[in-house]
């Protein structure tokens, strides 16, 4: 063999040994490494489905159980067996790396062949040749399980942390922690256990992961102190059961058909009282629970305990402010409705959403029958209170329970009390089971019966529930005193307004005979008078009908109070109401005073009533005349934008700026001294104000002492959608 060859040959040598030492220097690393080169067919093209694996490091059966021969079968390289999840975020990582070169990693989740979540990191870097072709994609996984794991777990303990002080709802304390316990362990289900001292056992308080047809089950679930575990939980100590198959049949059936296969379940426990447990249940044979998880899980059972002692304490507080807000509600909407019908409406309404019952009813007694009426409700369909509400309870019937109401103010019954008292049985034919019976008085004496129940629920009220329906009841007692006295004071105040309408109207009668005869007289249909016999009739002439415009205007009160002033609504041609009213000479008894009249001769048509919009025009001047000793009153009528603009202006005393607020108010004026020195009884803009809001228009007044006064009042010239104004 020649020296060449030698050489050739141990060189060869050399560089396999070499290469078997990098080999197994590279499967003995502690990470996966791999190698992507282009296919030869895609050439060329640098998308990421133009490379395939072409090595995986044996370290990647080790991690992920996969052969390696399964990595190198895929046809493209893609990020192998990655995560549902994390697909698309790893695949546009490497289309990165292809585009923009050099080192880069990233951190994502494979799926091992057992089904296991293994984080890795990446680091990937692009090996090119001279001309700046890409050779090869290299990269080295390394397994960041653990890591990840404990910064979820620190995480978790944090966002625990977080959720435990930000609330003070019990059901939403456990509903957070019981989400965050199940994401940090490998368990598919939570349950929160409370001690139930009615039944003296463990039940469940809260749970999360329970499917759907294991609900009826999982709520049924209790546990005596000495069941389950042997009294373990009761004396303090945490079991953890990776294997439940061990258990007795009884307990193992149970498990089997919630499908557990690992448990974990720490006690509640506050300054050594155990009130309750954290269970932590898996559904997967090889996946068991560890000493770390146990002491994360204490850990987290300790934080919850002080929350759960923390959120009952504040739950118990609450309450308190529960009733009183409730009763604060009720009192408000109650006492502000002065209309008994619809009170007694809202009272039922008020109880049901209070309560959170199913209906309410309101008895009065009436006295003449000696019966209990129902007459109002809430929460009934319309057939049930067509039914209910033609009962007719007579006072001997409910004997018993009326005795109780006098004494007690209240009774709470439910079906499954054994009674034959019509209090019992009377509800049960409409479908009630479970009542509450508040009573409704006047001072001792009894007026009627209020109600709220049940239908279906069988078992009597609660505390909670008695104490808001106590307050209610005197409540509703009070709001109905106020309004019986209401309602009395309106009976009072429209007989007054009757009395006036009648002696107004009779009023008017012998004062039109005296101003007819007085007209006779001056006009000597009597013979003729003298100088001084022709003035006092003309002063008689005049108090009696100053006195006349008196009653009227007191009539013309007395019909808007009660609502009896109608209106009789048209389109007006206002050219012509204007000029009827020009013709009147409504100042021809004050030399001193020019009227002036400036009617726009396009008005358009208004919708009104003419004869109420004549009473409001009229008054206004009569009133503007009146202030005005000497100088000039104008009426200025121009169209405007919708309607017509009616102004009527004076240069008489004007009114004070302190006095216009209350011009406009019955028997007001601005100065007892112009009243003494003008006359009237301040009912004539009263009136002009109630029109002009009937008709739907609006009036505005400006003003100035010794300047004289600007009265504008608006009226729209189509009506308004919906029903024509109304008094």
């Amino acid at each position: 063999m020649s020296p060449v060859s030698t050489d050739v040959a141990h060189l060869r040598t050399v560089i396999a040994e070499s290469e078997q030492r990098f080999h197994d220097l590279v499967q003995d690393l502690d990470a996966i490494l791999w190698e992507a080169t282009p296919i030869m067919a895609a050439i060329g093209r640098t998308g990421l489905d133009t490379f395939r694996l072409t090595f995986v490091s044996r370290r990647a059966e080790a991690i992920l159980g996969y052969p390696v021969e399964r990595w190198l079968m895929q046809p493209h390289f893609w990020p192998p067996h990655a995560h549902p999840d994390d697909r698309e975020q790893a695949a546009a990582f490497y289309e990165a790396v292809l585009s923009a070169g050099g080192n880069h990693n990233l951190a994502y989740r494979l799926m091992g062949a057992d089904g296991r979540v293994v984080w890795v990191r990446d680091r990937v870097r692009v090996v090119r040749d001279a001309g700046g072709r890409i050779q090869a994609l290299r990269g080295m996984m390394v397994d960041i399980t653990e890591r990840k794991q404990a910064e979820q777990r620190m995480a978790a303990l944090l966002e625990i942390a977080r959720d435990i002080s930000g609330t003070l709802d019990l059901a939403e304390l456990l509903e957070r922690v019981e989400r965050r316990v199940a994401a940090v362990l490998p368990c598919e289900r939570v349950a929160t256990f409370h001690w139930d001292e009615a039944r003296e056992a463990f039940r469940i308080l809260s749970h999360y992961g329970v499917p759907a047809d294991l609900l009826g089950e999982a709520a049924a679930l209790e546990f005596v102190p000495t069941g389950l575990f042997g009294g373990r939980i009761t004396n303090g100590q945490s079991v953890v059961v990776n294997d439940t198959c061990h258990f007795a049949p009884v307990v193992g059936e149970l498990f089997r058909s919630f499908r557990i296969a690992a448990m974990m379940v720490v006690p509640l426990m506050v300054r050594g009282h155990v009130f309750g447990a954290l269970a932590c249940c898996g559904g997967m044979v090889d996946r068991p629970f560890d000493a770390a998880q146990l002491e994360l899980c204490e850990g987290i059972a300790r934080q919850l305990a002080m929350a759960i002692e923390s959120a009952q304490l504040y739950r118990a507080k609450t309450e308190e402010a529960v009733v009183s807000g409730a009763l604060a509600r009720v009192g408000h909407e109650l006492i502000s409705s002065l209309d008994t019908p619809r009170l007694l409406d809202r009272l039922c309404q008020l109880t049901t959403e209070m309560l959170g019952c199913d209906c309410s009813h309101t008895y009065l007694w009436q006295r003449d029958a000696d019966v209990f009426v129902p007459v109002a409700g809430h929460g009934d369909q319309p057939e049930q209170w067509e039914a209910l509400r033609v009962l007719r309870v007579p006072r001997p019937l409910l004997a018993g329970l009326l005795d109780r109401l006098q004494r007690e103010g209240m009774v709470n019954v439910g079906a499954t009390q054994p009674s034959g008292e019509a209090a019992v049985t009377l509800p049960l034919r409409y479908g009630i089971t479970a009542l509450l019976y508040v009573a409704l008085r006047r001072g001792d004496e009894l007026l009627g019966l209020h109600t709220a129940g049940y239908r279906g629920r069988r078992e009597p009220m609660n505390p909670q529930q008695e104490r808001i329906a106590r307050g209610i009841g005197q409540l509703a007692s009070l709001a109905l005193e106020n309004a019986r006295l209401v309602e009395e004071l309106e009976r009072a105040n429209q007989l007054k307004s009757e009395f006036v309408a009648t002696m107004s109207h009779e009023l008017r009668t012998p004062l039109n005979v005296m101003i007819g005869y007085t007209d006779l007289l001056g006009d000597g249909e009597f013979g003729q008078l003298g100088g001084e016999q022709t003035e006092v009739v003309r002063r008689v002439h005049k108090s009696a009908q100053e006195l006349l415009d008196l009653i009227n205007a007191t009539l013309d009160l007395s019909r808007l109070e009660s609502g009896r002033l109608p209106l009789d609504m048209s389109d007006v041609p206002l050219a012509e109401l204007f000029c009827a009213l020009e013709a009147e000479g409504l100042a021809e008894d004050k030399p001193g005073v020019e009227l002036v009249w400036r009617v726009d001769p396009d008005l358009p048509l208004v919708h009104t009533d003419p004869i109420k919009l004549k009473v409001v025009v009229k008054n206004l001047v009569t009133n503007a005349i009146k202030f005005t000793d000497r100088g000039t009153v104008t009426v200025d009528v121009r169209a405007q934008r919708n309607g017509v603009a009616i102004t009527v202006s004076d240069t008489g005393i004007g009114i004070a700026a302190e006095a216009l607020p209350v011009i406009f108010e019955a028997f007001r004026q601005a100065d007892r001294s112009i009243a003494h020195r003008y006359g009237g009884v301040g009912l004539g803009l009263y009136i002009v104000r109630r029109l002009v809001d009937a008709l739907g228009g609006t009036i505005e007044v400006d003003s100035e002492p010794g300047r004289g006064s600007t009265f504008c009042v608006h009226i729209a010239a189509v009506p308004s959608h919906g029903s024509e104004p109304r008094l």
